[in-house]
């Protein structure tokens, strides 16, 4: 698991499953274009920020590839505290969210 970063939107951030650089263009605010119920925000660029106050930043190559809970947002790179697994075929809910119900 990758050491998670605070987004810095001066001089950006990297990939959290690439290490590739993303440029603080990339991530701005106001490039946010979709911000959904788990947390996860989607920039215009194809960027995709799971967990944005902790950094967990993914680039556009990465982004169409990365497993996202859909009630809490954890990744494979950024799991839930504790530990979490895959609970559905498609990646898509973790153990965590299962437990503890709708």
């Amino acid at each position: 698991m990758h050491e998670t970063r605070r987004v810095s939107h001066s001089s950006g951030v990297h990939c959290a499953r690439c290490d590739s650089r993303i440029p603080a263009a990339m991530i701005r605010e106001e490039t946010a274009w979709r911000r959904e119920g788990n947390g996860v925000v989607r920039f215009s660029s194809g960027a995709i920020a799971t967990k944005p106050l902790l950094g967990v930043v993914y680039c556009p190559n990465c982004a169409p590839d990365v497993a996202i809970c859909k009630r809490c947002g954890c990744t494979d790179e950024c799991a839930c505290p504790g530990g979490c697994t895959w609970v559905t075929p498609a990646c898509d809910l973790c153990s965590c969210c299962v437990e503890t119900g709708p």
